[in-house]
């Protein structure tokens, strides 16, 4: 089932509380989405405009496998002006009730058209990031659409109250992203993997945006499309969150980044809300 637009705030964070995600209206202007995306093709061939280059940009040179890069927004122009965008920002403040909205991550998702490699594994959020900010911490993501998202695309797929549960320990962002794999994660939680757990999909225009909890459980389907799937995935923290800097690194592990090390940075940390 495709997600509902949550055409205000109130609806939106309505919506977030109820389902732990919500999908909200396409707000960002077409002329930014498309600057965005030749910012996005600018990155992954290693051209930075900014002349600072991404956290991460590695790439082990499977072209029809998803791409993912850290901070790009540092790398590139529009990519910051699309994710300070003062509209978007205030939209996702006003939802979930945040005096102060600052993201401290951004990653750039691409999905190669006609690739079964594309699928993400069934996660939380809050698996990944614990070692980042305590457990009470307030944290969220704001998934922005650069390319228009239908079923085809290998669209998010979230699954309806499971943020209600707290972190699991069955998470595999790399998983197949298959049912077998889901059954695996709800099989912890309340009636188990028989019991009914709506899903939605997130299908949307370009410039269109969702939000989800640090707990809700949610993967994507491959890309079968002719064209490629592009995104961001904004994660904003609000006043009501606390980092632990220096938390889980591994110093053999060379993709193993302090993501909380640099929020007094406004370009790799802008602050979102209030501008």
């Amino acid at each position: 089932v495709a997600a509902a637009v949550q055409a205000t705030p109130q609806l939106l964070g309505a919506a977030l509380r109820k389902t732990g995600f919500a999908m909200g209206p396409r707000v960002l202007p077409a002329e930014l989405v498309q600057r965005a995306v030749h910012g996005m093709d600018e990155v992954m061939q290693g051209k930075y405009d900014t002349g600072r280059a991404p956290l991460d940009a590695w790439h082990d040179g499977d072209n029809t496998k998803l791409r993912k890069i850290d901070n790009a927004h540092v790398a590139n122009k529009a990519i910051f002006d699309l994710v300070t965008y003062p509209p978007l920002g205030r939209f996702v403040a006003e939802a979930v009730g945040a005096q102060r909205l600052q993201a401290w991550v951004v990653q750039l998702l691409y999905k190669p058209p006609s690739s079964a490699k594309t699928a993400v594994g069934w996660h939380q959020d809050s698996y990944y990031w614990k070692t980042w900010w305590t457990p009470d911490s307030e944290i969220f993501t704001v998934w922005v659409a650069l390319s228009d998202v239908t079923r085809a695309s290998g669209p998010m797929c979230l699954i309806e109250k499971s943020h209600l549960y707290g972190t699991l320990e069955s998470n595999d962002f790399f998983g197949k992203g298959d049912d077998a794999q889901l059954a695996g994660m709800l099989a912890s939680l309340p009636g188990g993997a028989t019991a009914q757990w709506p899903r939605q999909t997130i299908e949307t225009p370009a410039g269109g945006f969702s939000v989800h909890t640090k707990h809700t459980i949610h993967g994507s389907f491959p890309n079968t499309a002719a064209s490629p799937r592009r995104a961001l995935a904004i994660h904003v923290c609000t006043e009501k969150a606390r980092a632990t800097p220096g938390g889980g690194l591994n110093a053999t592990d060379p993709h193993a980044f302090d993501y909380v090390a640099h929020l007094g940075d406004p370009i790799t940390c802008p602050i979102l809300y209030p501008q």
